[in-house]
């Protein structure tokens, strides 16, 4: 890992609710979970390891009111490695932090706020399954087909190279127009569990767009 990084399993930062996995822990065990591995009201977040899991955290720290002092680092470890940058073996023992939590629901949709912006020209909806999933395609992985009125773009084809990282800001906002998102609209992501959604989310946000994140999603 790259030296003097601490370690946050994506299990610490998700529950399971109602059998559905990948649901946002109540606001103060995140505080306790975040606190403990030193993040603070003060602290420059910049998170790393696998792309899903470290944009999971990114909606998790928005969420909790501290995602305009977080980021991912682009192309994660594995950049990080091919850059010939040091590495570590030996955990990091952090100072724990002390967090104030400004939780903002507003940056949460469930089913019933979705239902009930179907077919609102001001809401975009976008699904980051595979191109399979979204379109229903036989053999592709449960559930399939999508919500009406959604559009795909692909966590995946948000990036290239290898490491990959993210595209051009001016592919993406292009890619994002394609799926009909206009300027002023509510960007809503989803997936099947809230995790592919919520890289979408961070390339959203980090495009300047109002975005929800529909957690549980399918």
């Amino acid at each position: 890992h790259i030296p003097g990084s601490r370690y946050l399993p994506l299990s610490a930062i998700t529950v399971e609710r109602n059998g559905v996995v990948m649901e946002l822990p109540p606001v103060e065990a995140l505080d306790s979970v975040l606190e403990s591995v030193g993040i603070g009201d003060s602290s420059r977040v910049v998170i790393t390891g696998d792309a899903l899991s470290a944009a999971r955290l990114f909606f998790t720290l928005d969420y909790m009111g501290h995602g305009d002092r977080a980021a991912l680092l682009d192309g994660g470890t594995p950049a990080w490695v091919a850059a010939e940058f040091p590495v570590a073996m030996e955990a990091t023992t952090a100072t724990p932090g002390v967090l104030t939590p400004e939780p903002r629901p507003a940056l949460v949709a469930d089913a019933i706020w979705v239902r009930a912006h179907l077919g609102d020209s001001t809401v975009a909806l976008l699904d980051a399954r595979p191109p399979g999933d979204y379109a229903g395609t036989p053999g592709s992985a449960p559930p399939t087909g999508h919500l009406p009125g959604a559009k795909n773009i692909f966590w995946k084809s948000t990036q290239a190279g290898s490491p990959p990282v993210l595209l051009e800001r001016d592919t993406l906002d292009a890619m994002f127009r394609a799926a009909g998102v206009a300027p002023g609209d509510l960007v809503v992501t989803y997936c099947n569990t809230g995790v592919q959604a919520s890289f979408l989310y961070f390339v959203a946000r980090y495009l300047g767009h109002h975005v929800r994140m529909y957690d549980g999603s399918f």
